[in-house]
């Protein structure tokens, strides 16, 4: 099915201390812009909470351009947070996300349109290697994305990706997923539309430092896990099997006990055996527990993110516990503390306001 020539594209970035970045990244789409005529495009910037100028950069960007959305969060909440909240008010028939240090060249995005006009909902953009980066982010890289494909049996590029483009219903499933907490391409993933795949070379980071320390690595490499009944299964068979050499072991030593005079150190055997039952035992109970923490969280319905303020922007998203009815005013500066949880139905279509590059 071939799309529209004539559509609206939302870019959303989300944001942490890019203030070196932001006007640069902001020129390069700028120049792209051009060559998507008659395309009209609305940027959608998410200051996950930055600690530098972001904010008043992207504010500056706001005023002169009436296509330039901005929202800022009340707490650092990471950049997958951030990508959903710009989901919120994206209103474009096709919804593409991208870091905004510089490293996913915007150019690629006309490609990846071309992709999407040809009737692909979702197109990735597959970084096949990053100029100059560390053997041990390599590695760390590599063995993520082999165990994230393998966990969420999902369609996702072996190498990796950080940039995608969504198609409008993509988005809106994605939206209207209950586990808000996993990561977002493996809630992409999961919608099962056939993707199609996009190569690149990621580049070095344009200024500026990167917020993506190992601590938050790490949770992303907890949240992926706990997207997977697998380390329950694991976990199972892992006691399944203990039971079974514990049994074989009994036997074992029973009958070296009843035919030989020379008895095994007993007391050595049971405090090993007890030590690995009680590590697994251990082991197992952290695992459940972290599913129950997750479980708790979604049944308590905590925000992902929360809004502190909103530029350019129609109605802010709003808490699904009490949604917000958009007003008639036009664009709003709402310093009010907005929760953000799932899609809200009364959100005000934006695809009507034409590109002002």
């Amino acid at each position: 099915m071939q799309q529209s020539q004539v559509f609206t594209l939302s870019i959303v970035i989300p944001l942490f201390n890019e203030e070196s970045n932001v006007n640069a990244l902001y020129a390069r789409l700028k120049m792209l812009t051009r060559q998507l005529a008659p395309c009209q495009v609305e940027v959608v910037f998410v200051d996950d909470h930055s600690h530098d100028k972001t904010f008043d950069v992207v504010s500056t960007l706001c005023h002169q351009n009436r296509n330039v959305r901005l929202l800022r969060l009340a707490r650092n909440s990471g950049s997958h947070a951030a990508i959903m909240a710009g989901f919120e008010i994206a209103s474009g028939q096709a919804v593409l996300f991208m870091a905004g240090d510089l490293q996913d060249p915007p150019e690629l995005i006309a490609k990846m349109i071309k992709e999407w006009q040809k009737g692909h909902r979702i197109v990735w953009a597959a970084r096949t290697q990053v100029k100059g980066q560390p053997v041990r982010d390599r590695l760390f890289s590599c063995l993520y994305w082999q165990l994230a494909c393998y966990l969420a049996n999902a369609r996702l590029p072996a190498s990796g990706v950080d940039f995608a483009l969504l198609d409008r219903q993509v988005v809106e499933a994605v939206l209207a997923q209950r586990n808000r907490q996993a990561p977002i391409f493996l809630l992409i993933a999961e919608t099962g539309l056939k993707p199609s795949v996009v190569a690149y070379m990621k580049q070095p980071r344009a200024g500026g430092k990167s917020g993506w320390t190992l601590r938050k690595k790490l949770a992303l490499v907890v949240e992926t896990l706990l997207f997977s009944v697998v380390p329950i299964r694991i976990m199972t068979v892992a006691g399944a099997v203990l039971v079974l050499l514990s049994v074989i072991c009994g036997i074992c030593l029973g009958l070296t006990v009843a035919t030989t005079t020379n008895a095994p150190h007993v007391m050595t055997l049971i405090v090993v055996s007890t030590t690995i039952l009680a590590g697994l035992q251990m082991a197992t109970t952290g695992v459940i527990g972290e599913y129950l923490y997750l479980n708790m969280k979604e049944g308590r319905r905590v925000p992902r993110y929360i809004i502190e303020r909103a530029l350019n922007v129609l109605q802010a998203p709003a808490s699904d516990f009490s949604p917000q009815q958009p007003n008639s005013s036009a664009l709003t500066d709402s310093a009010e503390l907005v929760q953000g949880l799932s899609s809200i139905s009364g959100t005000t279509s934006l695809s009507q306001c034409n590109s002002n590059f």
